[in-house]
C-alpha cells in the first residue's frame, strides 16, 4: 500500500553507476566529436564519432579515422581527455574532485571507487583516490620528459603535443596516436618505442600491484616486515609473475613464430625487441612498431591469445586479466591431480574466487564467441569480404580492449562496428560488471533442491 505524497527511491548498484557513468561519457565524447571545430574538414559520420568515443573512453585504440589526419588539435584534446578519464575511471576521477573541494566520501561513492579499483587490502579510500590520480600525473609526466627529445630528433610537427598524447596514451593502455601509421615509422628510434613499452607495462600492471611492491619493499628497508614474510599480497605476486612470464613467452613464440617471416631482415637483437615490444602491446595498449597484416597466421592467433588474457586486474588494461587466468590453471591443475582445493604459493585460494574466475573466463569465450560470428555474418558481402582469422582477431582485440587490428577497422559495415563498440565496452567494464545490471540484490534459496549426478567429459 502506498500514501499520497509518498516518494518511491531507487538504489543504484555501484555497477550501474559506473556502466552509466562510461556510457554518458562515451555519449558525450561522440557529440563533441561530431561538431565542425574537431575535424579538419569539418564533418565525421557520427558512428565514426561513436566508435572513436567508445575506443577512447575504453582505452581500446581501434580507430576508423586517422587521428593525426582527420581530427583538429581540439579533436585530439577530446580523445585524450576520454582516454585520461576511462584509463584511471571516470568514478575515480569524479570522487577525486570531490575531495578536492573538500567533501567527504559517501558510502555510495566509497562502494563505486572500491568497485572500480577493487583494492584487495583496506585502506582509507580517499588515500586510494588520491594516490591513483597523482601517481598517473606523476608518471605520465615522466613519460612526457622522456618522449619529448626523441620526438623533437624524429622531427615531429609538435613533439611537446605529441609527447603528451602518447605518453597518456601508452600509460592508459589506449592505444592511439597522432601518427596515422602508428608507431610503424619509429623504427630507427627505440628510445621512443621503449619508453612507451614501460609506459604501458605500468599502466597494465595496475595502481595497487606498484603501490604493494613499493609498500613492500618500503617495509622491508625499514625492518617493518620480518625476512621470512612475504613482501608483497598474493595478488601482486601472482600478478608480477604472470605478466613477466607472458612477456618472455610472447616474446620468444613471436620471435619463432616471425624469424623466417616479418623478422627475416632484422638481426636478432632488433627481432626480439620488436617481438617484446609487441608482446607487450597486445597485453591490451595496441602499439604497434610494424603492420600486425604482415604477421602470419599463426602469429596472429598467438597475439589474440595474449590480448584475450589482457593485463592485471585493476589495471587500465581489458581482457579476463593475468590472476584470472593463472587461477584457471591452476584451478584444472588441482583438478587434474585430484585435489578438490586451489593452494598458490602456499595459500588456499577461496572457491568464491575460483567460481568467479571460471565466470569471467566462460562468460568472456562466449560474448567473444557470439560476437566473432555476428562479424562473419555482416561482413560477409561486404567488398573487403575479411577471412576468419581477421574477424577474429579483430574481436578479441577489441574486447581485450587492445586496439592492434589488421586493418579491416576502417571497411566495416555499420552493424560491424556497432559489434566493435560494444565488444570495447563490454571488454573494458568486464563482462561481471555488465551482467549485474539485471539485479538490485543478492538472494539466498530458502530452499534446495535433490542433487543429481549428469555425465560430462
Amino acid at each position: 500500500m502506498s500514501y499520497k505524497g509518498e516518494r518511491r527511491s531507487r538504489t543504484f548498484l555501484p555497477s550501474q553507476i559506473l556502466v552509466g557513468s562510461f556510457a554518458g561519457a562515451i555519449v558525450l565524447g561522440s557529440i563533441l566529436l561530431y561538431l565542425p571545430f574537431s575535424a579538419t574538414d569539418g564533418h565525421t559520420d557520427f558512428i565514426d564519432c561513436l566508435f572513436t568515443a567508445t575506443s577512447a573512453t575504453c582505452v581500446t585504440g581501434l580507430v576508423v579515422t586517422g587521428t593525426g589526419s582527420h581530427f583538429t588539435t581540439s579533436g585530439q584534446a577530446i580523445i585524450l581527455a576520454l582516454i585520461q578519464f576511462g584509463g584511471i575511471g571516470i568514478m575515480t576521477a569524479g570522487i577525486f574532485l570531490t575531495l578536492l573541494f573538500g567533501r567527504s566520501l559517501s558510502m555510495k561513492e566509497q562502494a563505486i571507487i572500491k568497485d572500480t579499483l577493487n583494492p584487495l587490502r583496506p585502506r582509507r579510500v580517499g588515500f586510494v583516490v588520491v594516490y591513483t590520480v597523482l601517481f598517473t600525473i606523476v608518471i605520465e609526466s615522466f613519460g612526457v620528459a622522456l618522449l619529448h627529445s626523441p620526438f623533437v630528433r624524429y622531427g615531429a610537427q609538435r613533439p611537446l603535443w605529441t609527447a603528451v598524447f602518447h605518453s597518456v596514451s601508452a600509460f592508459c593502455n589506449a592505444g592511439f596516436s597522432t601518427f596515422d601509421t602508428n608507431l610503424e615509422q619509429l623504427g630507427l628510434f627505440p628510445s621512443i618505442s621503449m619508453v612507451i613499452m614501460v609506459l604501458l607495462i605500468l599502466g597494465g600492471l595496475g595502481f595497487f600491484v606498484i603501490l604493494d611492491a613499493i609498500s613492500g619493499l618500503k617495509r622491508r628497508f625499514t625492518g617493518a616486515t620480518p625476512k621470512k614474510a612475504p613482501l608483497m599480497t598474493l595478488h601482486t605476486r601472482l600478478a608480477l609473475i604472470v605478466t613477466v612470464w607472458l612477456l618472455l613467452v610472447g616474446m620468444l613464440g613471436l620471435y619463432a613464430l616471425e624469424q623466417d617471416h616479418a623478422c627475416k631482415e632484422m638481426d636478432a637483437l632488433t627481432g626480439l625487441r620488436e617481438s617484446l615490444f609487441l608482446s607487450a602491446s597486445a597485453r591490451t595498449a595496441g602499439f604497434s612498431t610494424f603492420p600486425v597484416s604482415n604477421l602470419s597466421n599463426a602469429s596472429q592467433f598467438f597475439l589474440s591469445l595474449l590480448m584475450f588474457i589482457g593485463a592485471c586486474p585493476g589495471s587500465t588494461g581489458g581482457g579476463i586479466k593475468t590472476v584470472t587466468f593463472a587461477l584457471v590453471v591452476f584451478f584444472a591443475a588441482a583438478r587434474i591431480r585430484g585435489k578438490s582445493e586451489v593452494n598458490v604459493m602456499n595459500r588456499r585460494i577461496p572457491e568464491s574466487v575460483i567460481s568467479k574466475s571460471l565466470a569471467i573466463t566462460s562468460l568472456s569465450i562466449l560474448v567473444v564467441s557470439l560476437s566473432i560470428l555476428a562479424l562473419l555474418v555482416l561482413e560477409k558481402d561486404t567488398p573487403a569480404s575479411p577471412s576468419f582469422m581477421q574477424v577474429l582477431f579483430e574481436a578479441t582485440s577489441a574486447f581485450g580492449t587492445v586496439g592492434l587490428s589488421t586493418g579491416i577497422t576502417a571497411s566495416l559495415t555499420t552493424g560491424g562496428k556497432l559489434v566493435i563498440i560494444a565488444l570495447m565496452f563490454l571488454g573494458r567494464l568486464g563482462p561481471l560488471t555488465v551482467a549485474t545490471l539485471v539485479a538490485t540484490k543478492a538472494r539466498t534459496s530458502t530452499y534446495s533442491y535433490p542433487e543429481e549426478d549428469v555425465m560430462v567429459g
